[in-house]
């Protein structure tokens, strides 16, 4: 399934995010690309995908790559009351975090 995102912002580790809105067109699970906005170009993904594509609007949310904790800790075993592994790992993707 192909999905275009639209009306987004961009983020990363060397970049803030700015005024400009992007769209970002994924494949499968991969992402094929990235770009400022351009009414010419999403028309041709959608053309080109056919019935097979999903659009979502982004709606000037940040668009920014999952985070990554290094050092976590869960309270299993012997703090259940506190978290379990499951609960944290829910907490933690809910947050963002997806290493």
């Amino acid at each position: 399934m192909n999905i275009l995102i639209t009306n987004i912002s961009l983020a990363d580790a060397e970049k803030k995010p700015d005024t400009e809105t992007y769209t970002c067109h994924i494949e499968g699970d991969i992402i094929k690309d990235y770009f400022k906005t351009s009414p010419e170009k999403e028309r041709d993904i959608i053309r080109k995908s056919g019935d097979s594509i999903h659009i979502i609007d982004g709606n000037r949310q940040i668009l920014m790559p999952g985070f990554i904790d290094m050092h976590a800790h869960f309270r299993e075993p012997g703090f259940l009351e506190k978290e379990e592994i499951f609960t944290g790992l829910k907490a933690a993707v809910k947050g963002g975090y997806t290493t």
